[in-house]
């Protein structure tokens, strides 16, 4: 796969990837065959046009500007760029405000922080994994890797704008005008309601019948124990809350018993 240099286009190509001063896109390949572009960005200044003295007078020349020594090529799956997919790649050393941008991502993570947020807000809706793959074009095993980390809580992002985030203590409270009343043909409690979040942290303890129910509990428990953000605990519980609806039938004898505890 062949790398240009044009410094119009990769400016180009990283104005569409979201990359700002003082980062910049100094090197791409567009691959027609796998569709798909890469973008170079460093933060690096431009390099400055040189004169140089031949027979026939000056002119000018750019000097292409190596990239650091010894640094290693991270690359990130980014946003699509119309049918194409994109990558982000950079060989300058990232601290840790550089992995917060939107097109880097944190540290042996294959997706960006902005396609991350995508990923992050699928799973949380509960959509299953192979959708999410085939609607954002994803390996499984890039996205299996992702949600492992999310589990055990070796990713922290929030997603939730400031003005709206919610205090950690209180990670599953209802949005302003959420109905916090089951309907009337089910008996399992609304999302936002208080057992949950005490069954999922463990400080309600029912009587469980069904094995599926205890094993996905206890899973659930532990991830949540790992978690330091608040909307992944979310996440874990609206997990909890679906699979209990799914299975109202079965889970009867579970449901009376957190329905006695509102």
């Amino acid at each position: 796969m062949p790398i240009s240099q044009s410094s119009d286009i990769a400016e180009y190509l990283g104005l569409t990837a979201g990359v700002l001063s003082p980062w910049r896109a100094n090197q791409y390949s567009v691959d027609p065959v796998s569709t798909s572009i890469h973008v170079w960005v460093t933060s690096q200044a431009a390099p400055q046009p040189e004169q140089k003295r031949t027979w026939f007078g000056a002119r000018t020349v750019r000097v292409v500007a190596a990239s650091p020594a010894g640094e290693v090529d991270q690359c990130w799956r980014h946003l699509d760029c119309i049918e194409y997919t994109c990558f982000v790649h950079t060989c300058d050393p990232l601290d840790a405000s550089d992995r917060e941008l939107p097109w880097f991502g944190q540290a042996d993570m294959p997706f960006s922080n902005r396609l991350a947020r995508q990923v992050f807000l699928l799973l949380m809706e509960g959509v299953d994994m192979q959708v999410i793959c085939d609607a954002l074009k994803l390996s499984f095993a890039d996205l299996w890797k992702f949600k492992y980390a999310l589990d055990n809580g070796l990713l922290h992002f929030e997603y939730a704008p400031a003005a709206h985030r919610k205090p950690r203590s209180a990670f599953i409270s209802a949005p302003p005008g959420t109905a916090t009343t089951p309907t009337m043909d089910s008996v399992v409690p609304d999302m936002f309601d208080p057992v949950w979040e005490k069954l999922i942290t463990g400080t309600l303890h029912i009587q469980i019948k069904t094995l599926s129910f205890q094993l996905l509990l206890t899973k659930l428990r532990q991830q949540v124990n790992l978690q330091q953000s608040a909307d992944v605990k979310l996440m874990k519980l609206r997990e909890l809350h679906r699979y209990v609806e799914r299975h109202e039938r079965v889970l009867g004898h579970e449901l009376s018993q957190l329905n006695q505890c509102q």
